[in-house]
């Protein structure tokens, strides 16, 4: 759903109904487009005269997303995996974006020698202000009683890897803000 924010009751100004499950968005850096992630597919929107256009279905079939697009707005890093399905961890996509298009690129795996592991509530990342890494967050769905790891993707690597962690952070670490400066994160 569209919502006029400057309408003094927030207005529904337009809606989208989709066939399969959307579960994230967010505005692309070119400010002109949106970027849906749903069940099966990455839809790219724009607005046109107050109504969202659909300009892109890209199919995927990883699972549900979470995900972030870099600063270049090129691509897309992804949290991918079916929740309901608690034996099996979650997974890490990399795809190329444009309006057009969404691509698949690669898998993100976990560089050999690096101590951490993905988990079935691996789920929500944010990608640095430089695009050069990504912050992955452990245990997201709630508290394990436990201090989770943070892995590192690092994103300048072809294909992208997780080669660093950041050991025992917290318990259910759900979201990261990294600091304009670029050398401090908040979790």
């Amino acid at each position: 759903s569209m919502i006029d924010l400057s309408s003094p009751n927030f207005k529904v100004v337009d809606r989208v109904l989709f066939d399969d499950h959307p579960i994230h968005v967010l505005s692309h850096p070119d400010q002109k487009h949106f970027v849906v992630g749903a069940s099966q597919r990455f839809y790219v929107f724009k607005i046109v005269e107050g109504r969202l256009v659909e300009v892109s279905r890209s199919s995927h079939g990883n699972g549900i997303p979470c995900f972030w697009i870099t600063p270049g707005g090129d691509r897309i890093l992804a949290t991918q995996g079916d929740l309901a399905i608690a034996d099996r961890p979650a997974a890490i996509h990399f795809y190329a974006l444009s309006p057009q298009n969404v691509t698949y690129l690669s898998a993100v795996k976990v560089l050999e020698g690096t101590d951490t592991h993905l988990i079935t509530d691996s789920y929500i990342l944010r990608v640095s202000v430089d695009g050069r890494m990504a912050l992955v967050c452990q245990n997201s769905m709630g508290d394990s009683g436990t201090l989770c790891d943070v892995p590192v993707v690092d994103l300048t690597k072809h294909p992208p890897v997780i080669n660093a962690v950041i050991k025992q952070v917290g318990d259910g670490v759900e979201s990261f803000a990294f600091h304009p400066n670029r050398k401090m994160a908040v979790v």
